[in-house]
């Protein structure tokens, strides 16, 4: 029989190379992008040598370039949207104590369980009658739908970590409701914002299902571009294209967690 020390043993390695599998499992195509991306082949091949050439391909491209116009300016615009809807959603929803606060969450999540094209074809019937089918207007508010949900988690999490004695520390100096929120409660919850802004710019950099049925033929963001050239034949260029979201992503999570370990410090809370 194994003793109960070995059998320790044998959980602890064993979930440990579970743990290792599943990495390299999520890491290594990014990983397998990212070289496609700086070879100098011009398929789906192993990289023999490194290059820049198809990064240059995107910006010599007419059309390359208008996407990836057209999705900096749509992802800026929806992070700054999703960010304000978001966080005023999670400072009103952390102070309110009616009966129907947990629909109310719900509702305002919902669009992180469904499905993003069942959300694009629901938006669709709405922005059609409007006349805002293939705009930047309504590319934008339907980003907006789709990513506000994820600043409002950002944000909840930073004010259930808010200590609350703070709070009522500058109540009881002389301080109103409006100040407090100003001069605590916001340089609290920074972080969480900080998040939600570049978790909503990289979601929708990256969004396919929604700027496909909605964006139309017009506007044909970067990532809806890369999916309609693969469908017909897919090379190294796609993998470059792939390689700028993923740059994108890494320096958004890189920035959240340097902002997270700046603030803090500011707040002696690390």
């Amino acid at each position: 029989m194994i003793s109960r020390g070995a059998l320790g043993h044998v959980r602890y390695y064993g979930f440990r190379g579970l743990f290792n599998l599943v990495l390299v499992l999520l890491v290594l195509p990014l990983l397998l992008v990212l070289l496609l991306g700086i070879s100098s082949a011009t398929g789906i091949d192993f990289p023999s040598g490194l290059s820049l050439t198809h990064f240059a391909h995107i910006l010599d491209s007419p059309g390359l370039r208008a996407s990836l116009g057209i999705s900096l300016i749509i992802a800026s615009a929806t992070a700054l949207l999703a960010t304000i809807l978001g966080t005023l959603a999670a400072v009103g929803l952390a102070r309110m104590r009616l009966p129907g606060r947990i629909l109310l969450v719900s509702l305002v999540v919902a669009p992180m369980v469904i499905p993003a094209a069942v959300w694009a074809l629901g938006l669709r019937f709405v922005l059609e009658p409007l006349g805002l089918l293939g705009s930047f207007t309504g590319l934008i508010l339907a980003h907006t739908v789709l990513t506000a949900p994820l600043v409002f988690v950002a944000v909840s999490l930073s004010l259930r970590s808010l200590p609350t004695r703070l709070l009522y520390a500058g109540l009881s100096l002389g301080a109103d409701a409006v100040d407090v929120f100003r001069t605590i409660t916001v340089p609290l919850m920074m972080p969480g914002i900080v998040a939600g802004v570049m978790i909503a710019f990289v979601v929708s950099l990256g969004d396919v299902a929604v700027s496909l049925m909605l964006g139309g033929n017009a506007l044909q963001t970067l990532p809806v571009s890369m999916f309609k050239d693969a469908r017909l034949n897919v090379d190294a260029a796609q993998a470059a294209i792939g390689s700028v979201l993923i740059v994108a992503a890494a320096l958004a999570a890189a920035g959240v967690t340097a902002m997270r370990r700046w603030h803090d410090r500011l707040w002696g809370t690390e």
